[in-house]
């Protein structure tokens, strides 16, 4: 029963980066379809593991052993600024990739989220980062075609 929660949490964090990804990669921007679900699905995965774990040392008593699960989600938040640092670049006078950047950072935390049961404010936060990046692309549409 446990593993079909786990598929859940997986599959949700698959739907929601794989909509982002897709999002991302249409505009052509650095991190795409594949980066967005490699990078959510790592750090779901990351939670999952992390809740094994404390079942793992729970079983393990009277061995003075102790384990702190949130230094695994700790380490893969600030693992992923290596790969957002990696995404921003300086081109002429101006910085390219901050949003992506940024948008990687998020997905990392929404996914950790969901991985440790967290489905509706994981779909919420998944579903606004979606909107947002729609909606900024919509509005320079337009502002290039005269109408705002």
């Amino acid at each position: 029963m446990v593993e079909i929660d786990y598929l859940l949490r997986l599959g949700l964090t698959l739907f929601l980066a794989a909509i982002i990804g897709l999002e991302r990669e249409r505009e052509d921007k650095p991190a795409g379809l594949r980066t967005t679900i490699f990078v959510s699905l790592g750090a779901c995965l990351a939670a999952i593991l992390s809740l094994e774990l404390v079942k793992i040392f729970n079983q393990l008593e009277g061995q003075n052993l102790r384990f702190n699960f949130a230094r695994i989600a700790a380490y893969t938040i600030a693992g992923i600024g290596f790969l957002g640092g990696g995404i921003i670049m300086k081109k002429e006078k101006r910085l390219e990739g901050i949003t992506t950047a940024a948008v990687l950072w998020l997905l990392v935390i929404n996914s950790l989220l969901i991985g440790y049961g967290s489905y509706l404010l994981g779909t919420i936060v998944g579903l606004s980062t979606f909107l947002i990046l729609k909606l900024k692309y919509v509005e320079i549409k337009l502002k290039k075609r005269g109408q705002i």
